[in-house]
């Protein structure tokens, strides 16, 4: 359980930062359907294709020594386990299944982040994971990025 508690505007500011990166993340999807056209992938204009590729980009990118994707980058936000930890791969894509249902449940797993103490979104919650904000580039967080048992 995490101990940290934000108040409401570092929570609101938390929200809009993690909104931010998913867009450019979701506009960074949409720069490769033209590619992945050209190259005639067969199956690119079905939505659960896409929501495939998406969920396998961002749970991959949570996982690596990165924290996160393109777009949490960006917003410089890293995902993190409840203890500062590198998510491991199957936590992460756990995660972003419950992301998509924290979205399409009218986005009320989303704005749960601004009612909750910790600013943790239901996926957060049930993945046992926060996201942060990096306060430096060179912030360390408590993890090898060599950590084997994490992959």
């Amino acid at each position: 359980m995490l101990k940290n508690t934000l108040t409401f505007t570092a929570r609101l500011h938390l929200l809009v930062r993690r909104i931010a990166a998913t867009l450019i993340d979701i506009g960074l999807l949409w720069l490769t359907l033209p590619i992945l056209t050209i190259l005639e992938v067969p199956t690119i204009h079905n939505p659960a294709t896409i929501i495939t590729i998406g969920l396998t980009y961002q749970a991959l990118a949570e996982a690596s020594f990165h924290h996160g994707s393109v777009g949490k980058r960006v917003m410089k936000l890293a995902v993190t386990t409840n203890e500062g930890e590198r998510v491991p791969v199957i936590t992460a894509f756990v995660r972003n299944f419950f992301k998509i249902i924290s979205v399409f449940g009218l986005g009320l797993g989303i704005l749960s982040a601004q009612f909750s103490k910790t600013g943790q979104t239901w996926h957060d919650n049930i993945a046992d994971c926060k996201v942060t904000i990096l306060k430096t580039k060179k912030q360390k967080l408590k993890l090898d990025p060599l950590n084997i048992d994490n992959l």
